[in-house]
């Protein structure tokens, strides 16, 4: 060992010490860790239920799972996955500042108008715009400002009910019909 030592350059004994401890590294690794090696131990059963899907009856689960699996196809490769998609874009390329930026005006973007829709089952859509204006005229002014139309006039009437005849059921028409029947 020292003869060797002595052969080499200056330069050549760091790489030749750090290639000599990694070869004997290596073989010490390779046969001391085989030899006391620990066998593989048993999974625990922590809550004593023992496993669940060794049971006889978990076949049957498979059942709703093949019938149920299209709707979790379309629910997965249909709809959540292209729509995280589009919100991933959205928010990278920052399309919540391009609309606000649309609908923001004046000095500052202090002023705002928004387009508003409504539409209630039962009731005649409504349609309109929200201002919304801060430092109007002065400094801390505010004027907030929603108008909507589409109805018409008396719309918001309760719908004609059915009505009963008060008529008893035995008389002809024109007699009196409000009292009892002299003859």
């Amino acid at each position: 060992m020292i003869c060797w030592l002595l052969l080499c350059t200056i330069e050549d004994i760091p790489t030749a010490t750090s290639a000599f401890a990694s070869v004997l590294v290596g073989i010490i690794a390779t046969f001391g860790a085989a030899a006391h090696a620990d066998p593989k131990r048993e999974v625990p059963d922590y809550d004593g239920r023992g496993n669940q899907d060794a049971d006889a009856g978990s076949w049957a689960l498979w059942i709703p799972r093949i019938v149920l699996s299209p709707l979790y196809v379309a629910n997965e490769y249909v709809l959540r996955r292209p729509i995280g998609a589009v919100v991933r874009h959205a928010e990278r390329e920052r399309w919540a500042d391009s609309v606000v930026q649309l609908f923001t005006f004046g000095e500052g973007g202090k002023s705002l108008i928004v387009p508003t829709a409504l539409y209630d089952f039962g009731l005649l859509p409504s349609v309109g715009f929200y201002y919304s204006g801060d430092d109007i005229v002065t400094d801390g002014n505010q004027l907030r400002l929603h108008a909507a139309t589409w109805a018409r006039r008396g719309s918001t009437r309760r719908p004609p009910t059915a009505t009963r005849s008060t008529r008893p059921t035995g008389c002809r028409s024109g007699s009196n019909s409000g009292g009892p029947r002299t003859t």
